[in-house]
């Protein structure tokens, strides 16, 4: 393949090919599985136009704004309950220590149950099959594949994150995080967490996730991730431990834990950052819908994450960040959010225009 013809930023002779062809654009990309920390096509797409500087500085001031009043409501809704709780469970003669690892362990399982189970609902039954993005018979997660996420699943949720929990429990003490029972913080303070825990991520998350798919790091530490071409809720937490450490567990909760913040607000900081994972791997994108209309949804996340996992060639992480350091090409080129969403219908298109062609050639 000419050296024209490959994805800038990885030169090297491709091991497989994936095309990609919409009315918008027309390309190739060298298929170095994923395996490219700077993915260019050779034709660039214009990262100026259609308002895009303006987009993406929305997007920089109002993300963590919707992070930060979810937080400060759930703070607000749920202090009288957690008061009782850490009073109750003091009486009761456990340690802050034990509250501490439930609190962690409940909140991930639950909540990994509850939405995940209603996007794996909604893919056994065929449910809400208009918000389904884009996907093909070729993937599907295999049987195989299935009974590795369910052990490793398994073993996460039961093993994993309880004993961390439990283990990190004294630092996290000395460094400052206060007991169960101190006084909660007033909303203004919640709500600065949660704008700096939210900056953290997406900051940690985009470079880490980006090194990870250089050549020497991605085949070790991010491919069994990728697995999941078209990837599901549950396996947004499928990967290498090392990833989870470094792409998962520091971005997502080394803010809130470095901020010293009250164990209240960080039980609801991880449901805030699981939920939206779980969402951005579900293959579900609910625009123009109630549920967007509130802010809950992460329409935009969805397309955009769910693209890395479909092509796998950049969209690391925030749009704006891709959009700042020049990693969201092939999204551009295929018609950013409004493009990735048509995909299905223009696949269905051609597949009924086969069929008529293929009538017509039989009658």
């Amino acid at each position: 393949l000419p050296i024209s013809k490959q994805c800038l930023g990885c030169r090297k002779s491709p091991r497989r090919l994936r095309y990609y062809s919409t009315s918008q654009a027309k390309y190739t990309m060298a298929a170095s599985g994923g395996a490219c920390f700077t993915p260019r096509l050779p034709n660039r797409p214009d990262y100026y136009k259609d308002g895009m500087p303006l987009k993406m500085l929305l997007k920089l001031i109002l993300d963590p704004v919707r992070d930060m009043v979810q937080g400060v409501i759930l703070v607000v809704a749920l202090t009288s309950a957690w008061q009782a709780l850490s009073n109750a469970w003091s009486q009761s003669g456990y340690t802050d220590r034990a509250l501490f690892t439930l609190m962690m362990t409940v909140v991930h399982t639950v909540t990994s149950v509850t939405v995940n189970g209603v996007f794996s609902l909604c893919d056994y039954k065929g449910w809400l099959e208009e918000y389904k993005l884009d996907r093909r018979p070729f993937m599907a997660p295999d049987a195989e594949l299935l009974k590795k996420l369910a052990i490793q699943s398994t073993v996460g949720h039961l093993i994993t994150v309880p004993l961390a929990s439990y283990l990190v429990y004294p630092l996290l003490i000395w460094w400052g995080m206060p007991l169960a029972s101190a006084p909660i913080p007033d909303p203004l303070d919640a709500a600065k967490c949660y704008w700096a825990a939210h900056m953290f991520n997406q900051v940690g998350f985009y470079w880490t996730h980006r090194i990870l798919h250089h050549p020497s790091l991605y085949k070790t530490f991010h491919k069994p991730h990728h697995t999941f071409t078209g990837t599901i809720g549950f396996a947004a937490e499928y990967a290498h431990p090392v990833e989870a450490i470094l792409s998962n567990h520091i971005p997502s909760l080394g803010g809130i834990f470095l901020l010293k913040s009250h164990q209240l607000c960080v039980g609801i900081w991880l449901f805030i950052r699981l939920k939206q994972t779980y969402e951005a791997h579900s293959g579900y994108a609910f625009k123009d819908t109630w549920y967007a209309a509130t802010g809950l949804a992460h329409v935009d996340a969805a397309c955009f994450h769910d693209y890395h996992h479909t092509t796998n060639r950049g969209n690391f992480g925030a749009e704006y960040l891709d959009w700042l350091f020049g990693t969201m090409d092939g999204y551009l080129a295929d018609g950013y959010h409004d493009g990735y969403m048509g995909r299905k219908d223009a696949h269905k298109d051609k597949q009924l225009k086969k069929s008529k062609a293929a009538d017509v050639a039989g009658s």
